[in-house]
């Protein structure tokens, strides 16, 4: 049975029931605080033999830690990217950055600080999208424009400095998660009240 978010409150015992959580929200605090103690006491005491930490008299960082071994993939997480790897083969980043601008027309909300703009628009959306594309993974801008013949550096700057701004990247992010909420199924998601979203 579905339930609106507005009805919530008068269901939460039920669901702090269902989760099996106590609604006393110092319990779980006190219990993060006392691992929290134990663990600094085992490391204090654990701290001269352990050849994993190096104290350091000089330098900006006293403490070097060894880096530790990855912990093993899970195996689902393996599975879900081969999933992805057979359904989508060679989708690049920048590619699905380019059909997200198509779909929903974010692009359009990128509008220029200079006095007139003199760059026809569809090489203007190139240069942008290229611009979002190294400014979003920090690949940056330089990279960017090292793996494209047809636009320097210097052009990408032009656009970082006369486009993006805050307030148009927040409402690009608006846009793009209004098309995904809007295209989402509730059956299997939920009404869009009950949805949490990520950066």
């Amino acid at each position: 049975m579905k339930t609106c978010p507005e009805t919530s409150d008068a269901r939460r015992d039920t669901y702090y029931a269902d989760l099996g959580l106590s609604q006393d929200a110092k319990s779980p605090v006190a219990g993060v605080k006392a691992e929290l103690e134990r663990e600094l006491h085992l490391l204090n005491t654990t701290l001269p033999d352990n050849d994993k930490v190096r104290l350091r008299w000089s330098g900006e960082n006293p403490i070097s830690l060894t880096q530790l071994t990855p912990v093993p993939q899970p195996p689902g997480l393996g599975a879900l990217k081969a999933e992805v790897a057979r359904a989508w083969p060679m989708t690049g980043l920048l590619d699905v950055l380019k059909e997200t601008a198509l779909d929903t027309g974010f692009l359009n909300g990128f509008q220029t600080s200079a006095s007139r703009e003199a760059l026809p628009p569809t090489l203007r959306d190139q240069r942008l999208l290229r611009c979002l594309y190294g400014l979003g993974p920090n690949a940056g801008l330089k990279r960017v424009a090292a793996g494209s013949p047809d636009v320097s550096y210097d052009e990408l700057l032009h656009i970082r400095r006369r486009y993006i701004d805050p307030a148009a990247l927040k409402a690009a992010c608006a846009q793009v998660s209004n098309a995904t909420l809007a295209v989402r199924n509730p059956d299997v998601w939920g009404p869009p009240g009950t949805t949490c979203a990520a950066d």
